[in-house]
């Protein structure tokens, strides 16, 4: 084994050359000043090893500064790590034994950071903790890149979405060929061709040489109306984007993940080393379209509730059939929602027209269904229990006929609905139940007393209430209902603070050191609990910040992403937060979506909603230890922000 001690032989550290490295580069003065007496150097020979699978932590991290080193996992898997890349971070999380080795490919200097001395940065400075986000970040999409590599459904590749040929010019093109070309072609985006392989119109399509750039419509629009140049000038003066290419075998999910670790929305397609293709965010976006309206149509048509039934059957199928598509987790929640929404509004609609045809008539005045929980944010997964309410006109609540036929109705409704699939809810959070069923003043004033006077039985029962998103019915009485929601949030946010309390009763199953913790369920060893102890925390987070903030999203990433742009949560706290979060997203529906397809049509089948640790590979592993671990600094965060000990 090499000799890996310290040696200082390297022109560091010093303030100025560490803020030349991207980890360093947002420190302030003050804490480069109180690092870089701390930061030691290690050069290491081509061929020597860094640490070994199985060693313990030298309770330090390393930082790559020349040279490019290989990951080695026990499976075998590897990757090339470059310069600026932090390594050791999962052991530094939790203080495990290293998960991989880590062997120099060439000569190699690296920076060492004392680990005790980060945690102690990274809880006084928000440059050091972001810089930790942005690490954690990039460490937990390899570790999904990685994994995507085995994992099933994700067979379609970007050369079936990607545009080609490959439409460019050469880098003495003017701005207005490239213009005229764009708009002859009707595309958003050229590629900049080393000279001499593509100029002109007459050459679009060319996919020889290599792409030196992008200019996009953003680029040409900012070079001639922000920088004055003319038509005349070359496409190479402008602002151009750096080329990011994606080899024609990678699939479209690793295509979306290298998308957004780079911060890019266009991926050049490459086989062999040469250009072939183009693939955009759009393209994605667009792929992924077309994968719901045969079954949203389907939906629509069904006539009996039976038929339903078989569609419901169909959601395991369906989110399989969306995964090849190879989106987000996110992603693919999001579309499975589409399905599960279409579905619980055709319920409504067989149970209005069953009551008319039998005689019970039209609804007596206006209604709105709301779903509730999961469902309220657009995050329901394969087999979502019921969780819905109904908000009446006022004038409704005051006709004692009318509420005679809205009882009966809901009655009616959630019973179909669980006939069709969806469970009815142990705690009888349904339209059918009275305490769910008012009219829209009567829900004014719950809301208002519980958010006068909370406590903590009204701060869980809001955990669920304020997951309010309009199902079927007139809308006006469900933005009516936010509105004054909001309103009294913003004058009195004690009820937030509860919300807080009641949230910390779950915690992410990470122990001391931030070991994992399973359990055992049903005889059944090593299980994790990752709706309740982690995807649910995040879910909590997001709506407390979000209604403190009079954000008004429904859904975890969008409350998310408008806490960013509202200043209150920073870019890299929210960018590791949403990775974090579709990691675990993903390895959950992962397993449920094997034993649900397993048990097909099994109506008998028991659905086990906790994780199995054993059936995770050591990616993954790596994977839930780092995500679990952002989960918990998230939820810590939000209780020092509403002071909760």
């Amino acid at each position: 084994m090499p000799d890996t001690t310290p040696q200082n032989n390297l022109p560091f550290p010093t303030c100025d050359g560490l803020a030349k490295i991207g980890f360093f580069s947002d420190f302030s003065q003050e804490v480069l000043e109180k690092i870089a007496p701390l930061v030691k150097t290690l050069s290491l020979p081509a061929g020597s090893t860094l640490f070994h699978y199985g060693e313990p932590h030298q309770d330090v991290i390393q930082i790559i500064c020349s040279g490019v080193v290989r990951q080695i996992w026990p499976d075998g898997k590897a990757r090339e790590r470059y310069i600026g890349e932090v390594l050791g971070i999962s052991s530094y999380l939790d203080n495990r034994p290293h998960g991989s080795t880590i062997i120099a490919q060439e000569n190699c200097e690296f920076l060492l950071l004392p680990a005790e001395e980060l945690r102690r940065l990274e809880a006084t400075s928000s440059s050091v903790s972001d810089a930790m986000d942005r690490s954690i970040a990039e460490h937990i999409h390899h570790c999904i890149a990685t994994a995507m590599e085995v994992a099933p459904f994700l067979n379609l590749s970007v050369t079936q979405v990607m545009k080609a040929p490959i439409i460019s010019l050469g880098p003495d093109a003017t701005l207005r060929e490239a213009y005229q070309l764009m708009r002859h072609q009707r595309i958003g985006s050229l590629v900049i061709m080393d000279k001499g392989e593509s100029d002109g119109e007459e050459n679009a399509g060319n996919s020889q040489g290599k792409p030196i750039g992008l200019l996009t419509c953003l680029e040409l629009h900012e070079a001639i109306w922000d920088k004055g140049l003319s038509g005349e000038d070359k496409v190479i003066s402008a602002g151009y984007q750096p080329p990011h290419e994606i080899p024609a075998t990678a699939s479209l999910r690793q295509a979306e993940h290298l998308q957004e670790r780079k911060g890019i929305k266009y991926l050049i397609v490459t086989k062999k080393g040469s250009p072939i293709g183009i693939l955009s965010q759009t393209d994605i976006l667009r792929a992924i379209a077309k994968v719901s309206p045969p079954l949203l149509a389907e939906i629509k048509r069904t006539e009996d509730i039976a038929s339903l039934h078989q569609l419901y059957l169909r959601i395991p199928r369906f989110a399989a059939d969306i995964r090849p598509w190879n989106r987000s987790a996110t992603a693919t929640i999001s579309v499975l929602n589409e399905a599960h929404q279409a579905i619980l509004q055709h319920c409504v609609t067989l149970t209005l027209a069953e009551i008319v045809e039998q005689g019970g008539g039209a609804p007596p005045g206006l209604f709105a269904l709301v779903l509730l929980g999961s469902g309220g944010r657009s995050e329901m997964l394969l087999t979502p229990d019921q969780d819905n309410a109904i908000i009446l006109a006022d004038e409704v609540e005051k006709d004692p006929a009318a509420l005679q036929w809205f009882a009966k109705f809901t009655d009616t409704l959630n019973k179909t609905m669980a006939k069709v699939g969806y469970r009815l809810c142990p705690g009888e959070i349904m339209a059918r139940n009275p305490s769910w069923q008012k009219g829209l003043s009567t829900w004014r004033r719950q809301f208002n007393h519980i958010i006068a006077y909370p406590n903590p039985k009204a701060a869980r029962w809001a955990n669920i209430a304020l997951d309010l998103r309009h199902l079927y019915g007139d809308e006006e009485l469900v933005i009516a209902l936010r509105r004054e929601i909001a309103e009294k949030l913003r004058e009195k946010p004690r009820l937030l603070r509860m919300m807080v309390e009641d949230d910390a009763e779950g915690r992410p199953p990470l122990g001391f050191f931030n070991r994992l913790i399973t359990t055992t369920a049903n005889g059944k060893k090593h299980r994790i609990d990752l709706k309740r102890n982690a995807l649910r925390i995040v879910a909590d987070v997001a709506r407390v910040y979000a209604w403190r903030e009079g954000i008004d999203a429904h859904d975890t990433v969008g409350r998310l992403q408008g806490l960013v742009q509202q200043g209150v949560l920073s870019y890299e706290v929210v960018k590791t937060t949403l990775a974090a979060y579709d990691a675990l997203l993903d390895l959950y529906m992962d397993q449920k979506l094997r034993q649900a397809l397993e048990s097909a049509h099994d109506d008998d089948h028991h659905d086990d909603k906790l994780l199995d640790h054993d059936l995770l590979s050591p990616h993954e592993q790596e994977l839930l230890r780092i995500s679990l671990r952002t989960v918990k600094r998230l939820q810590k965060r939000l209780q020092q922000d509403f002071e909760i000990g």
